[in-house]
């Protein structure tokens, strides 16, 4: 036995060269084909290294999370099993003894290629909610259709989090693996970020970190809760700002605590991953919760707030790159920020509406900011972005804003009867839209306003929704609404939107004379 130990490590001294010391306990070389591949970040989510000329990579690790994985080089991809990606490994051995993980490579060409991303899908197999029958007929099958559409580029998924719904796993018996079965047949994996709902919540004994046994679940089901690669020229990191905290008994029940930040250890391993970038490098983030949120507007300025505690030493991490996207969940409506000169600030909104408790027509899967349930499609050329919205059931000229003749709108649900003055509210607006809009070819003046959407407001005020919750998911004040005043109140009014990619959305409004959730 002392013969072989003394063999194995002449034999790894020899194959990785100087390259390699005899205590390092995960070992491994990256290839494509029968070529190594030099240059790839390889981690356990502490250390960080490259791969060496042949391939090669080799650290000390403490062997925590049970995993390595590897930042896919760009205009390369793995493969994957049912839709998890093959960019990690799990470990087998000890931390006394070597694990050996190699990857492989499929060489692709993907610096002209789609990304869809979506968030909060919330599935939870309920029987009141009924969400998975509503998945299946709306938000699946519109975005497999949309994918299947694009054979003949590369195309992505990243999921932002919150997949599942934690307090239903054990009573549903739905959680994670389930989420997979469901998720089996779409047709290209997906990258997935960690949520608040993704921890396990099971209350057993004697568990000193409650965060780690949180997080055991989807690193168990799903893979690493924070890692990073790369889609043609853009570095790519995903993130997890969710800590667990243990059960806190609250009316009789037992409710887990969430911490919203990055800890320490995935905070500096935030900075050896950028260490290895160049600031030129455009710099793609996904996670949960969003760093800022819109607050108010006062004097036509939107005001904002940090959204989770180490918000601005997260984003001090990126200050020195040329470009920085962050594109985030969890609050369920849309926002657009621009954060400095160099980083822009994405909030999508939430594939499941309201996580599928309004029930009913298909008008009433919309947030309570009033942006229906759905996605992005993001086009990736180079070093651009562009990225467009598209609600679940709804071509992409219909998803981009709604408009509301506020004379027929009741004055509880916002309207002002008489005013004539027309409400839109633009789901993926940021500074860079133009909204014009004109009476009789008469252009009219356009405001910035701060207010909630008037459909979601009636949707929520039926006295059969959520009866036990009454004041759960109630209309929000949001940042893309926006009010123009008419001089007649038949006047035909056409609205043309303009997105900052040169987009063109334009319609005839159309006068209703009654307001109802049935509006299109």
């Amino acid at each position: 036995m002392k013969t072989f130990t003394l063999l194995f490590i002449i034999y790894m001294l020899s194959a990785y060269g100087s390259y390699a010391v005899a205590f390092d306990n995960i070992v491994g070389k990256v290839t494509c084909g029968q070529k190594p591949v030099s240059n790839v970040l390889v981690s356990d989510g502490v250390e960080v290294v490259k791969t060496n000329a042949e391939g090669y990579f080799h650290f000390n690790s403490k062997k925590e999370d049970g995993y390595v994985f590897i930042s896919v080089p760009g205009n390369y991809e793995v493969d994957h099993t049912g839709i998890i990606p093959n960019h990690f490994a799990r470990l087998k051995k000890g931390y006394n003894e070597v694990d050996t993980v190699n990857f492989h490579l499929t060489k692709r060409e993907n610096k002209d290629c789609e990304i869809f991303m979506f968030t909060d899908i919330h599935l939870t197999n309920d029987r009141v909610d009924n969400d998975l029958p509503q998945f299946g007929k709306t938000f699946y099958p519109d975005i497999v259709s949309q994918i299947k559409a694009r054979a003949n580029k590369p195309v992505y998924a990243i999921c932002l989090g919150d997949m599942t719904t934690d307090v239903k796993w054990h009573i549903n018996h739905y959680a994670l693996p389930e989420y997979l079965e469901t998720m089996k047949d779409f047709p290209i994996p997906v990258y997935h970020t960690m949520g608040n709902h993704d921890n396990e919540r099971k209350v057993i004994d004697n568990i000193s970190d409650w965060d780690f046994y949180g997080e055991s679940a989807y690193k168990n089901v799903v893979g690493p809760n924070y890692y990073s690669f790369n889609i043609g020229a853009w570095h790519v990191m995903i993130l997890d700002n969710i800590i667990t905290g243990g059960p806190v008994e609250k009316n009789e029940k037992l409710n887990y605590q969430f911490t919203y930040r990055i800890d320490d250890r995935q905070m500096e391993w935030i900075k050896k991953d950028l260490s290895f970038i160049s600031k030129n490098t455009p710099i793609m983030v996904g996670i949960h919760v969003p760093p800022l949120k819109y607050t108010d507007m006062k004097n036509g300025v939107l005001e904002t707030d940090y959204d989770f505690e180490n918000a601005k030493d997260f984003l001090a991490c990126y200050a020195d790159f040329n470009q920085v996207q962050v594109f985030a969940g969890h609050t369920h409506k849309s926002s657009n920020y621009v954060y400095g000169e160099n980083i822009t600030l994405h909030n999508l909104p939430s594939a499941s509406a309201v996580s599928w408790k309004i029930n009913g027509k298909t008008s009433r899967l919309i947030s309570e900011d009033g942006t229906p349930a759905g996605y992005w499609i993001i086009n990736v050329n180079g070093d651009n972005l562009q990225w467009q919205f598209k609600a679940a059931e709804r071509n992409l000229e219909k998803s981009q804003f709604f408009v509301y003749d506020l004379n027929c709108v009741p004055e509880q649900f916002g309207g002002s009867k008489n005013s004539n003055e027309i409400l839109i509210n633009i789901y993926n607006w940021d500074p860079e839209w133009k909204v014009d809009v004109t009476e009789d070819g008469r252009s009219l003046d356009v405001s910035h306003c701060w207010t909630r959407d008037p459909l979601y407001r009636l949707i929520r005020s039926d006295k059969g929704v959520l009866p036990g919750r009454p004041t759960a998911f109630l209309a929000n004040y949001n940042s893309h609404m926006f009010k123009v005043k008419a001089a007649n109140a038949r006047s035909p009014i056409r609205i043309r939107i303009t997105d900052r990619f040169g987009n063109v959305y334009e319609t005839m409004m159309k006068r209703p004379k009654k307001f109802s959730w049935d509006m299109e």
